[in-house]
C-alpha cells in the first residue's frame, strides 16, 4: 500500500489525481487533488472548502455530485446532462472506482449547492408548520401595517416619470423618505443582499475577476457596447436596440407593461408563479444622459413600487418581499464600466436565473399566508444553531444590522451581520464570563459575516442612568478585567464606548458588565481601525481611519468611563 500524503486538512490515500469540477449554481470551475482511495464523502468535504464562503452555511453531505465527461467549451449545456443515472449517491465509494480515466482537462464532476433551495424550503416549512405563530408575530411586529400604509400612498403617487422629476422627488423624499434609494443620504434600508440569495450571488459574481465568461458572451458584450455607443435621434430607437441585446442575453423577449393608472415601463422580464405575474427585472431607458428630465434608476424604482402596489398583488405581498433587479440606462453610460461590463451582464443573467429559482420554489400556501419573515434577512439557519425565526430588529438605525431571533428549540438568540468580527476576542471574554456565548460566525462573504450569539437580558451601560456608585464600580471593574485579559493576548478591543458595554443582573440581583460588539477588535499595532469612523465622536489621540490599533486607546476609554461613572471616588487602574 502506498504511503498516505497529507494535503492541507485532507490525507490522500492511493494515487493522487487531479479532478476538474464545475459548480453549476456559481458557474465556476475548480481543480481538486485527491487520492484514488479517498471516498466521495471526502471529495465533498474538499469541494465544500474550495467554494468557501458560499458553502459555509451548509454541510458537505448536502452537496450533490454528478459524474460527467464534458469539454469546458460545452458548459452552457451541462445542466441538460445531469440526471439520477450519473448522480454520485454512495458516500463510501472510492474515487478510483468511479474515475477510471482522468486524462485531459475535461470536467468530470458537477456540483450542486443547495443554499438557495434550503433557505427557500426552510421559509416554506416555517410557514406551513408554524403558521399560527407567524401570524401572531406578524401582528406584533406591525410590519404589515406599515406595508399597507405605504402601498396606499404609492397608489396615489403620480406616474413613475412624474414621481422621478427632481422637484417632486425632492419634496417627497424630504418628508416621507419611503423610497430607500440613498437620497437623502440617510434614506437607506437593510442591504438587499440580506433579503435574497440572488442579490448576494450577483454582487459576488460582479466582483469576481475570475468569473468564467465564454467567447460568445465577450462577443455579445462588444456588440452591446458598440450598439449603445451609437447616437439615436429618439429614445424609441435606442430602446428597440437595447431590447434586442437583452433578448439575446436572456433568450427571452423584453415586455413593456402598462399599469392600472396607464403608466408604463421601458421593458421587463416576467415569470408566471401560480396565478401571479412576477416582475424580476425592470428596465428604464433614457436616450442620453440628461434627457427625460429625471434619473432612469429612480423612475424604474418608482415603477417597481407602483407595479406591486396594484390591488391584484395585495395577497402575495403578505407572503413575499418580491425581489427584483432594476436596470437603468442613460445613453452610452454603460461603456464607462469598461472591462467590467461583461461581468456585469453575466452576473445579471445569473442573478435573474436565481430569482426565477426562488419564485418557482414558492408553494401556493406561501402566497396565501401572511409571513412576517419576509421583512427579515433570508438566512434562517446556521451550523450548530439550526433553524431559527426572526422576532424583531433591535435598532431602528439601518446601519445596525442586529436582530433578536428564536431557534426551533425555543432558545432566544441574537443574529448580527457585520463587515468584520473578531471571534477569538469574543471567545476569550466569554471564557471569563465577560461576553455572551458566541454560537456561530461565518466567513466574510460580500462584505458581510453573520454572527450568532446567545441572548442575554440586559441594557447598555449608556442607557443606565439610575445605578448607585458601588454598582457602577462593579461594572467598570468587570470591563477592566476583560480589557486586561484581551491585552494579555495582545488584542485591542478598540471601540470601548459605553454603548458597547452590556449591563446584566444575575439571579442574586448583582449587576455585572459584559463586552459586546467585537467588530473592531484586533491585534495590537498590527490591525487597523475601519474607514469612515464617525467624526462626531471624540476618539482617542492617534485613533483614526485605517490607523493601527493601540492598547493605549483602550486605556483612554477606560479613563473616560471612570470619569463619567465613578466621579465620586478615584479608582486606580489595573494597568
Amino acid at each position: 500500500m502506498s504511503t498516505p500524503i497529507i494535503l492541507g486538512d485532507l490525507i490522500l490515500f492511493g494515487t493522487p489525481v487531479n479532478i476538474f469540477c464545475f459548480f453549476k449554481e456559481r458557474r465556476t470551475r475548480v481543480t481538486v487533488t485527491i487520492g484514488t482511495e479517498n471516498t466521495i464523502a471526502q471529495l465533498k468535504e474538499l469541494l465544500k472548502k474550495e467554494e468557501s464562503p458560499y458553502t459555509d452555511n451548509i454541510c458537505s453531505t448536502d452537496l450533490t455530485l454528478w459524474h460527467v465527461n464534458v469539454d469546458p467549451s460545452a458548459i452552457n449545456t451541462i445542466d441538460e446532462m445531469l440526471n439520477n443515472n450519473n448522480k454520485l449517491t454512495l458516500p463510501t465509494k472510492k474515487v478510483g472506482g468511479i474515475f477510471s480515466d482522468l486524462s485531459g482537462k475535461k470536467i468530470r464532476v458537477v456540483i450542486g449547492i443547495p443554499v438557495c433551495e434550503s433557505f427557500f424550503l426552510f421559509q416554506i416549512n416555517i410557514i406551513e408548520e408554524q403558521a399560527e405563530s407567524l401570524k401572531r408575530q406578524y401582528s406584533v411586529s406591525n410590519y404589515d401595517e406599515e406595508q399597507y400604509r405605504n402601498v396606499k400612498k404609492i397608489r396615489n403617487h403620480p406616474s413613475p416619470s412624474s414621481f422621478a422629476l427632481i422637484n417632486y422627488l425632492h419634496e417627497n423624499q424630504s418628508q416621507e423618505q419611503e423610497f430607500l434609494i440613498g437620497r437623502p443620504s440617510g434614506c437607506i434600508g437593510i442591504p438587499l443582499m440580506l433579503y435574497n440569495y440572488a442579490f448576494t450571488c450577483f454582487k459576488t459574481d460582479f466582483n469576481n475577476d475570475n468569473l468564467p465568461i465564454d467567447k460568445d458572451h465577450y462577443q455579445w458584450t462588444l456588440n452591446c457596447i458598440n450598439t449603445m455607443s451609437n447616437f439615436y435621434s429618439i429614445e424609441k430607437f435606442r430602446k428597440r436596440e437595447f431590447h434586442e441585446r437583452m433578448r439575446e442575453l436572456f433568450n427571452k423577449d423584453i415586455m413593456i407593461t402598462v399599469l392600472d393608472d396607464e403608466s408604463s415601463n421601458d421593458g421587463a422580464l416576467y415569470l408566471d408563479v401560480h396565478s401571479f405575474t412576477i416582475l424580476y427585472l425592470n428596465i428604464e431607458i433614457k436616450n442620453e444622459i440628461g434627457t427625460g428630465n429625471c434619473d432612469p434608476t429612480t423612475q424604474a424604482a418608482a415603477f417597481y413600487a407602483k407595479f406591486y402596489a396594484q390591488k391584484k398583488y395585495e395577497e402575495i405581498l403578505k407572503g413575499c418581499n418580491m425581489p427584483c433587479f432594476i436596470l437603468g440606462l442613460a445613453g452610452p453610460w454603460i461603456c464607462v464600466l469598461g472591462a467590467k461590463i461583461a461581468r456585469l451582464f453575466m452576473a445579471l443573467r445569473t442573478g435573474c436565473d436565481n430569482l426565477k429559482k426562488y419564485y418557482k420554489s414558492l408553494s401556493k400556501s406561501v402566497l396565501n399566508i401572511a409571513d412576517s419573515q419576509q421583512f427579515f434577512p433570508y438566512i434562517r439557519t446556521a451550523h450548530g444553531v439550526g433553524d431559527f425565526v426572526y422576532k424583531e430588529k433591535l435598532f431602528d438605525d439601518p446601519n445596525k444590522l442586529l436582530w433578536k431571533a428564536e431557534t426551533k428549540s425555543g432558545q432566544t438568540i441574537i443574529v448580527k451581520f457585520s463587515h468584520m468580527y473578531n471571534a477569538n476576542a469574543h471567545n476569550l471574554c466569554h471564557e471569563i464570563g465577560k461576553a455572551p456565548e458566541l454560537l456561530f460566525v461565518s466567513k466574510i462573504s460580500n462584505e458581510f459575516c453573520m454572527i450568532i450569539m446567545e441572548y442575554v437580558k440586559g441594557q447598555r451601560l449608556y442607557d443606565c442612568e439610575d445605578l448607585d456608585f458601588p454598582t457602577y464600580k462593579k461594572i467598570i471593574n468587570d470591563i477592566e478585567v476583560a480589557i486586561s485579559h484581551l491585552h494579555s493576548k495582545n488584542i485591542v478591543f478598540a471601540d470601548l464606548r459605553d454603548s458597547n458595554i452590556l449591563v446584566i443582573k444575575d439571579d442574586n440581583k448583582t449587576y455585572h458588565g459584559m463586552l459586546i460588539d467585537f467588530d473592531w477588535a484586533g491585534e495590537d499595532n498590527v490591525e487597523c481601525y475601519p474607514s469612515f469612523m464617525n467624526p462626531n465622536i471624540n476618539w482617542p489621540l492617534g485613533a483614526g481611519d485605517k490607523v493601527k490599533l493601540k492598547k493605549e486607546h483602550d486605556i483612554h476609554w477606560l479613563k473616560v468611563l471612570k470619569d463619567r461613572y465613578l466621579k465620586n471616588e478615584d479608582e486606580p487602574s489595573n494597568f
